[in-house]
């Protein structure tokens, strides 16, 4: 499953300008993976998930 961002107002097309076309492998600036543009999920970021499910 591929998340491009966690913010709310991204799950409606408003991203932010951090959603340029990016490949690669890399840590952002939060410290969180990044691979070919897209933030690599972790522990927390699937608990939050599975407690809005």
């Amino acid at each position: 499953m591929k998340v491009n961002s966690m913010a709310f107002s991204g799950l409606f097309g408003g991203g932010s300008s951090n959603s340029s076309e990016q490949t690669g492998t890399y840590v952002n600036e939060d410290g969180k993976q990044v691979i070919d543009g897209y933030e690599v999920a972790d522990v927390e970021d699937m608990e939050w998930l599975a407690s809005i499910l």
